[in-house]
């Protein structure tokens, strides 16, 4: 298999142009600076409300609609239809984030000229070729990337080529918006709740929303989420740009709420035209290429008016940004041990995996096990339900993902993480996490260890093993199908195991996110939940398909419910999501 992408291949200057690229500051010299931001954002922003999209002939149209009767943009067309046969079968685009981004910190360093061309051919044209210039840059470095990938297994091999390319895109493409903004809301509710049973908790949190101006919790939030609120009204902002703007609170109270928000971006924003600052932060050192744009994704393009970098960056501040500023005020009242098991064992373990996946559970028949069911000295699975043949095993990790991983430049350090975390033997230290503790669990099951026993005996019970983490990243495709291969080497290293091979079923694993948005469409019927289980089960075994061998779960049921949507699917689904919500929140 070539060392690309199974996504898409990123159209790049040489496909285009005969002569060598230039540095992208050629291009760009000559036009205007508020719309050369604006037009990279509108790339960078695509989804479906756009007219811009992943596919590279809609993003040429939309670039040149008003010019194709030029020599120079039919030439364009014609070599881009010489690719599309080249490719057969692959999704050709302009759109690459990681070039985009850097684009960005391009136009943001341009002088402050005001003036210079805007919505013009030459523009379109000088976009273009700044942005296929940095899409060659960054193929580069991919292909570099992928070059070090030197597993034997062919099957292993494929799999790390996925997640070696999905984490080089996390949280750029092929995303909901609006499903992240739920699990994010959500969270955040969830802490504050959690906040009014923990005091230190609850006055880290009061700071945190009284240091930015606001009178609440509640009052932070809804301002938080202004901005794309307000977006999806398409009467007033325009597609891609998610803008707001002074004219739009004109009102007394409207006003009120422009500085609220105003107080809110205070140390999320960069002032596009404050150069000296700019150069600042992309000289830091942890802010490189898209970095600085997870902690800065609002851009200041006046006094009057602020626009969002990138929605999903935008959405992760809600909850994890959040948290980071409470773990930091935490530092004040409670030692580093004290908060992290805190803020993990009893926040995130019993409250954000525990209660809310349990609120699958609807019916009485449903047997529910946690840890008071067990003898406390034995393993024991974080939750488990059982219908009537069936017994499902969660097994939930809340990891923090350090930069060297997150960053998706060495796939060594990606293997390694899954191993060294999940996978460590019972005589090595921190290990018998993430994947022992199935095993050890699935075991004292076979075994008939209580609570087991009589259940045990019965013989006719098939268990489903899920591993939920915290981090996005296990949401990515490839990581279920190498811990899977992980899982099945372990099964066949237990005796017990070996001896019910056909008594268990493959290996589920997801992020806490989609967890919680499948739970919410799942909340009291835990047969929803079932039949989005096996449906992505069936999925990955699809022979001679790389594309749904290697699927994550994530990106499996997000296309399962856009191909499903309609607006009695949606109201149904909003209205499961309330009440889960509703029920949490008592």
């Amino acid at each position: 298999m070539s060392l690309r992408s199974y996504v898409t291949k990123t159209l790049e200057y040489s496909d285009f142009f005969e002569d060598q690229p230039k540095a992208p500051e050629h291009y760009l010299s000559k036009i205007n600076k508020r719309w050369l931001i604006e037009s990279v954002i509108h790339m960078i922003s695509v989804d479906r409300f756009d007219s811009f999209s992943m596919k590279a002939e809609q993003g040429l149209l939309v670039m040149f609609q008003d010019y194709t009767e030029r020599p120079q943009v039919q030439q364009l067309f014609r070599k881009l239809h010489t690719l599309e046969n080249r490719y057969q079968g692959v999704w050709l685009t302009l759109i690459n984030h990681q070039a985009l981004f850097r684009l960005l910190r391009t136009a943001l360093m341009m002088p402050n000229e005001k003036e210079g061309i805007g919505e013009s051919f030459e523009a379109y044209k000088s976009l273009l070729e700044a942005t296929l210039a940095e899409n060659s840059r960054e193929m580069v470095r991919e292909r570099e990337i992928l070059s070090k990938i030197g597993e034997d297994n062919p099957s292993i091999r494929d799999a790390m080529i996925f997640i070696q390319q999905d984490i080089l895109n996390l949280d750029q493409f092929g995303e909901n918006k609006k499903e992240i903004e739920k699990a994010q809301l959500l969270k955040y509710l969830l802490l504050c709740r959690f906040g009014n049973d923990y005091k230190e908790v609850g006055d880290a949190i009061k700071h945190v929303v009284n240091q930015s101006g606001f009178q609440s919790e509640y009052e932070y939030i809804l301002l938080a989420n202004l901005p794309i609120s307000i977006y999806h009204d398409k009467d007033h902002f325009g597609e891609g740009l998610i803008s707001i703007r002074l004219d739009d609170f004109k009102e007394e109270r409207g006003l009120r709420l422009w500085n609220a928000f105003v107080s809110y971006v205070s140390d999320k924003c960069l002032d596009v035209w404050d150069t000296e600052r700019l150069k600042t932060v992309f000289e830091e050192g942890e802010l490189l290429d898209n970095t600085c744009f997870r902690r800065y994704p609002v851009l200041k393009m006046s006094d009057d008016e602020y626009l969002l970098v990138s929605q999903t960056y935008y959405s992760h501040l809600f909850y994890d940004g959040f948290w980071w500023n409470v773990k930091k005020e935490l530092k004040k009242y409670l030692p580093e041990q004290t908060i992290m098991y805190v803020l993990t064992h009893e926040f995130s373990e019993k409250i954000l995996f525990y209660d809310v996946v349990s609120k699958m559970n609807g019916d009485r028949r449903i047997r529910q096990f946690n840890s008071n069911c067990f003898d406390g000295q034995q393993a024991a699975p974080d939750l488990a339900l059982m219908t009537r043949r069936r017994l499902f095993l969660f097994e939930y990790k809340d990891m923090r993902v350090s930069r060297d991983v997150a960053d998706g430049s060495d796939i060594d350090s990606i293997m390694n993480f899954l191993e060294n975390r999940l996978n460590k033997r019972k005589s090595e230290s921190g290990g018998n996490k993430g994947l022992p503790q199935l095993v050890s669990n699935m075991e004292d099951f076979f075994s008939g260890i209580a609570p087991w026993g009589e259940i045990s005996r019965k013989g006719n019970v098939k268990i489903y093993p899920i591993l939920v983490v915290n981090s996005r990243l296990f949401g990515i495709r490839g990581v279920n199908y190498v811990l899977q291969s992980k899982l099945q080497q372990r099964i066949m290293e237990s005796e017990i195991l070996r001896n019910h091979m056909d008594a268990i079923g493959d290996l589920l694993v997801t992020d806490l996110d989609t967890m919680i948005l499948v739970t919410s469409r799942s909340y009291k019927d835990f047969a929803q939940f079932q039949r989005v289980f096996f449906g992505y089960q069936t999925h990955v075994k699809r022979p001679f398909d790389a594309y749904s061998k290697y699927d994550s779960f994530r990106n499996y049921v997000m296309n399962k419910w856009d191909a499903e949507k309609t607006d009695n699917h949606t109201r149904y689904f909003k209205k499961r999501y309330k009440a889960m919500v509703k029920a949490l929140l008592r």
